[in-house]
């Protein structure tokens, strides 16, 4: 299974929604439910190339570290939430 392959696939199971975009670089977010927040008050995790060469490859392992990251945290409704 591809880099992407296991990005996406852990994505799906975990609800998170992923966006990819760019034309000079890559630019990417990975974002929690609607109406969820981290305990730490984040709603998901971003990155870019900023002009840096990186593979495809490198980008996609960058990305499976955001979801790690936001998937270890506890997830709040915004609405119980303190950051609210």
């Amino acid at each position: 299974m591809t880099t992407r392959k296991k990005c996406e696939a852990f994505a799906a199971q975990h609800g998170l929604t992923l966006k990819i975009t760019g034309s000079r670089g890559v630019c990417y977010s990975v974002d929690l439910p609607d109406g969820k927040i981290t305990e730490s008050g984040m709603t998901g995790r971003g990155g870019d190339t900023d002009g840096d060469p990186m593979t495809m490859k490198e980008v996609w392992v960058a990305i499976m570290q955001d979801m790690e990251y936001l998937v270890e945290e506890k997830w709040l409704d915004v609405n119980e939430s303190s950051m609210a």
